[in-house]
């Protein structure tokens, strides 16, 4: 496009003549076979050959079809990077470097510099953790009061919440705060020079309903918020429609080390406003994914026959070799529309709301999706140690000070995750039936069980009738 644009209609005519005279073409030496082309003599071929009848008409469409695009173009710039790489190419800039570092910023993310990265060595056969200490981000986070801390009494967070217009929320964040914003078609990035378009001309960066934003105190290099609806105040709830935008986002990254995250209430969710976590795990994990990912899946897949193409499986948590936590690992084929991945983890999701349980999302790639039910956050709040939200859950523990920096062993990382965090292999069994999930035995006998009901309320039926009768 940026070649052909300063031309006219005529040489843009004449060039797709031209080059699509040099795919249909007949002549001595090039011959079109049903093995393809074959060139005994490219250059007399080059000299000599004409246009095959056939391929005429198709010749001026291809030329007219060139030149109606070039006229009704509205592609002013096409992005060279997936819409990740632009965010954290703004999120660079605005952050700066350790002599410069960026006013908007509580705490800064500095690799080797003021941040920290070391390997918790598993035993043989387990999975690697990383730990990670920053000590201004934990002097200097903005945090919202939790339920739990203002109130002893209450056991566990509630997993929903109204919004709280009082408490802060992202539509108090300054406007120099946002990177970006976009919808399912378009981004608008920052600034007025800096406009990428998928497929629509834009109105103005206004027009977008979705935005995001820089963390203030991040944990990764490029860490961000991705702000569904940011003007409608949408609490901490995720929904089908929520989830797609995050989804649809993932779909358009095209860095191989970014995630996405989501705590729930109850999960240690700080804010209680609708949003994501975009972290760049480059520079934080050796091979640049989360640990939990390089755990395996176990049992057979768990399918659902409204979802066809989706499954789930749980994924190894024993002692020897598994993860600390349980989690379900939904995925589906590459060619799969979003809306399949997305309805299949809402199932879980909405069965996870409906039981109460806090959880955590990690959106690994647009079609393979962890679900991470957990214990209620009050349950490491009322406890010493640790604390594991999302990032932590997925492998990246981030200290609250020098002293667990220099204490914390994989031990007692893992520990921590399966007295304080995992739900029992007997509450997680039980989830995916519930959003309609079922395993091939699994269905045999709950077909089984359905014909013994139908028999048992057959013969039920019976008898009534025949003591109505018997009265009569």
């Amino acid at each position: 496009h940026s070649a052909i644009k300063p031309l006219s209609n005529i040489q843009v005519c004449s060039l797709s003549i031209l080059l699509s005279r040099a795919i249909f073409l007949e002549g001595d030496g090039l011959v079109a076979t049903s093995d393809g082309p074959r060139c005994d003599d490219l250059e007399i071929a080059a000299l000599n050959t004409r246009p095959r009848p056939a391929a005429s008409a198709l010749i001026l469409a291809l030329a007219v079809g060139v030149v109606w695009c070039h006229q009704n173009s509205h592609i002013t710039t096409m992005p060279r990077d997936g819409i990740d790489k632009q965010v954290y190419a703004i999120w660079q800039v605005i952050h700066g470097d350790p002599s410069s570092p960026g006013p908007l910023f509580r705490s800064h993310f500095f690799l080797n510099d003021t941040v920290k990265h070391k390997e918790l060595v598993a035993p043989p056969g387990a999975i690697d953790v990383t730990l990670q200490f920053n000590e201004g981000h934990w002097k200097s986070k903005r945090k919202e009061k939790d339920v739990a801390q203002i109130d002893p009494n209450v056991l566990d967070v509630p997993v929903t919440r109204d919004f709280n217009p009082s408490a802060f929320h992202f539509g108090k964040m300054k406007d120099d705060e946002v990177l970006l914003r976009f919808d399912h078609s378009w981004w608008f990035l920052r600034g007025d020079d800096d406009v990428y378009v998928k497929s629509i001309e834009p109105d103005g960066d206004e027009a977008s309903p979705h935005a995001v934003a820089i963390n203030v105190s991040p944990l990764a290099v490029g860490h961000s918020l991705i702000l569904p609806w940011l003007a409608e105040s949408r609490p901490q709830l995720l929904e089908f429609h929520a989830l797609s935008v995050a989804v649809r986002f993932m779909a358009e990254c095209s860095n191989r080390d970014s995630r996405i995250l989501f705590n729930s209430l109850g999960g240690f969710s700080s804010v209680n406003h609708l949003h994501f976590h975009l972290v760049n795990m480059s520079g934080i994990s050796p091979d640049k994914r989360t640990p939990i990912e390089r755990a395996a899946l176990i049992g057979p897949a768990w399918t659902n026959r409204k979802r066809p193409g989706a499954t789930l499986h749980f994924i190894d948590t024993s002692v020897e070799a598994g993860w600390g936590c349980g989690a379900y690992v939904i995925q589906v084929p590459v060619d799969a529309p979003i809306d399949t991945i997305t309805t299949a983890v809402e199932d879980v999701v909405a069965a996870l709301y409906i039981a109460s349980i806090p959880f955590h999302l990690l959106i690994a790639t647009s079609k393979k999706i962890y679900v991470i039910p957990r214990q209620n956050q009050a349950v490491q709040e009322r406890t010493a140690g640790l604390r594991q939200a999302a990032f932590e859950v997925v492998g990246v523990q981030v200290c609250l000070g020098p002293h667990q920096w220099e204490n914390t062993t994989w031990a007692e990382f893992t520990d921590r995750l399966r007295t304080t965090v995992s739900l029992k292999p007997s509450q997680l069994a039980v989830i995916p039936p519930r959003a309609g999930w079922t395993t091939p035995g699994a269905k045999n006998i709950l077909l089984e069980t359905s014909s013994l009901q139908l028999a048992v309320a057959l013969a039920v039926g019976a008898v009534i009738i025949g003591v109505l009768r018997y009265r009569q």
